[in-house]
């Protein structure tokens, strides 16, 4: 299997509802489809789902003519012919620690490798991530800033109606401690309650949060209260899970192999949120994963808001082959949030599908393509 080209196709994604929290608001997704040609004529479909404040990347930057990053990795599979799943995973481990302050881009471009591969010469999937875990995973539903105070009664009642496991409630409002207080009155208390800052809150907030909550509601994790990026806060946040036993999830903080590395030698977080689009693709996310249940690091998962079915596909494979996963949050919420998913599946032999555009998405939803040759 040679790659000759590989295609970045911007798609802007009408949603149904907008969705909001401390660090963005969105009513459309832009995201970035892989299409993955070989020299067989096989297509194999990735996608990048760039997000500045989580892995530093945009869609611009990637797009961009002069993307060094974009240039640099299609000129590295010109050199590359795989024949199975050893090389692949060979090639991909070589080249992680150059791309780990670009994950969303490599793992894009690893995905559509997987598909392609996968296409040409199968893939043994209890190899690559691991066998089928036959233990259900719980359900996490996510309320966003666009949920107004007066209105979490509704929300909760959605919940429960979804029997969602977990609910969790994004944070940075005047109000958090009232809206996390009411949405646990409205779940009756039954219901672990985990709360999201997306890295804007300070010490101050969060200690009064955790004395107000932490022994009066069904509150079970903050997740990523301070600046991703500053590892400073890990004395700050193992004494104050020492105090109120309440465990700190790591999402912006945890995006490369090496992140998850870092946080654990200084023990600033006990979970960690894994998702496809920000660890640089399949085998990176195992590796953590791995890594994590190694270490006693709790694990959730899901998909990104706005994410096509292609990233979604990829998360359910990795979610079906884990343990160390109480539930996922968000698995399927794009059925809600997009007007439309602009890909439809292909059926391809084993778990993996692959994918082919919808015709109403090439007409409608495209709004620039560029193809960089392998060779």
């Amino acid at each position: 299997m040679i790659f000759q080209s590989v295609e970045f196709i911007r798609l802007q994604l009408p949603f149904n509802n907008g969705f909001e929290h401390a660090r963005a608001a969105r009513a459309v997704g832009d995201s970035i489809l892989v299409k993955l040609t070989t020299d067989s004529g096989v297509h194999g479909w990735g996608e990048i789902l760039p997000r500045a404040y989580v892995t530093g990347e945009t869609v611009d930057a990637i797009l961009d003519e002069a993307s060094s990053e974009a240039v640099e990795l299609a000129r590295s599979l010109s050199s590359l012919h795989i024949v199975n799943q050893g090389e692949l995973e060979h090639w991909i481990d070589q080249q992680l620690p150059r791309y780990q302050y670009h994950t969303a881009l490599f793992g894009g471009v690893e995905m559509a490798m997987w598909d392609a591969l996968n296409q040409s010469h199968g893939v043994d999937w209890d190899q690559a991530i691991g066998p089928v875990n036959q233990r259900p995973l719980g359900r996490c539903v996510t309320i966003g800033f666009d949920a107004a105070t007066e209105k979490l009664r509704a929300r909760a009642i959605d919940a429960t109606l979804k029997k969602a496991t977990v609910v969790k409630i994004k944070i940075g409002l005047d109000d958090d401690i009232d809206r996390i207080k009411l949405l646990d009155k409205h779940l009756n208390g039954k219901v672990p309650i985990r709360v999201d800052a997306n890295g804007l809150l300070d010490v101050d907030r969060v200690k009064l949060l955790l004395q107000a909550c932490a022994g009066s509601t069904a509150l079970q994790s903050i997740e990523q209260p301070f600046s991703h990026s500053d590892q400073s806060y890990a004395d700050t946040q193992q004494s104050l899970f020492s105090q109120f036993n309440i465990p700190f999830a790591a999402d912006e903080s945890v995006c490369s192999i090496e992140d998850a590395l870092e946080w654990h030698k200084n023990g600033g977080f006990q979970i960690y949120n894994l998702r496809i689009g920000k660890h640089g693709g399949m085998r990176a996310t195992r590796i953590i994963r791995d890594h994590a249940n190694a270490n006693g690091i709790g694990l959730v998962s899901g998909s990104m808001v706005g994410e096509t079915g292609v990233l979604t596909q990829a998360s359910e494979l990795l979610l079906t082959r884990s343990t160390g996963f109480d539930y996922v949050e968000g698995l399927g919420q794009n059925r809600h949030f997009l007007a439309i998913d602009p890909v439809e599946r292909v059926e391809v032999e084993g778990p993996l599908q692959s994918f082919k555009m919808k015709q109403q998405a090439i007409t409608e939803l495209v709004h620039s393509s560029r193809i960089l040759l392998c060779d």
